[in-house]
């Protein structure tokens, strides 16, 4: 019962502020290109923008998932061969330049192609990944380490078997971030050279000054935005289950 009051009431708020929103803008007390009418948002909708999230969310999901996968392999061979130790300096060398500013030289290899904006997303959320994957490996029990020594275990069987899971409890937040580093740079390479996406979207409607369709996208965004954060936390409590809990050794 007092869920469904919650919920009612969260409702009523939410009307209210559009109702009053929608008399304030009509009346003339908000200017339509600062804050255009609820109704006029709704009505900027095109199937193109529908479409363009589909492709967009897509985009970012698959290159979430190869961002992820390169980071670990770069991160597995850098700790095979001994790079480790100097592993800060080489992130902190390439965090220091902004992934979006590559664009232009992916135009040049790959062209206006979706190779290329797919590219840009996977160094992006390698690049921020591979921090905080370096730094839960730094920071795994001396215990483990250890034990290691005394089984005898290869370099790959320690990494995939005790390394990778037993840093995935560190991880949540870098994996709820990085997702949103995708999401956002699946979005900013459309600016260049795209043919349909929701950066294309954003771009079309700048030119046109279309401030209902601007504000409707970025309400979507974060529609899309919550509901991807709410997938990832699920499956990452469902698959790093021993997150939080105290390792018994």
């Amino acid at each position: 019962m007092r869920r469904w009051y919650k919920a009612f009431v969260g409702v009523g708020a939410v009307a209210t502020i559009v109702l009053v929103w929608e008399s304030f803008s009509r009346s003339g007390i908000l200017s339509p290109l600062y804050l255009p009418a609820p109704s006029n948002i709704a009505l900027a909708y095109r199937p193109q923008l529908g479409y363009g999230i589909l492709v967009t969310t897509g985009r970012a999901l698959l290159g979430y998932v190869l961002g992820l996968v390169v980071a670990y392999i770069a991160h597995f061979l850098c700790v095979a061969a001994g790079l480790d130790k100097h592993l800060d300096t080489q992130l902190t060398g390439a965090r220091a330049v902004p992934i979006i500013s590559v664009l232009p030289l992916f135009i040049i290899w790959f062209g206006f192609s979706e190779i290329g904006r797919l590219v840009v997303v996977v160094l992006a959320t390698t690049a921020f990944f591979m921090a905080p994957v370096h730094e839960a490996y730094r920071l795994l029990p001396r215990q483990w380490v250890l034990l290691r020594k005394q089984l005898s275990l290869t370099s790959i069987r320690y990494y995939v078997s005790v390394a990778l899971p037993g840093g995935l409890a560190a991880l949540a937040a870098a994996f709820r971030i990085a997702l949103a580093v995708a999401f956002t740079m699946s979005i900013a390479s459309e600016y260049i050279g795209a043919q349909i996406g929701i950066g294309k979207f954003l771009d079309s409607a700048r030119i046109t000054f279309n401030v209902p369709a601007i504000v409707l996208t970025i309400i979507l965004c974060s529609i899309i935005g919550i509901a991807l954060d709410w997938a990832t936390i699920s499956v990452y409590r469902r698959v790093a289950y021993w997150a939080g809990k105290q390792p018994k050794l």
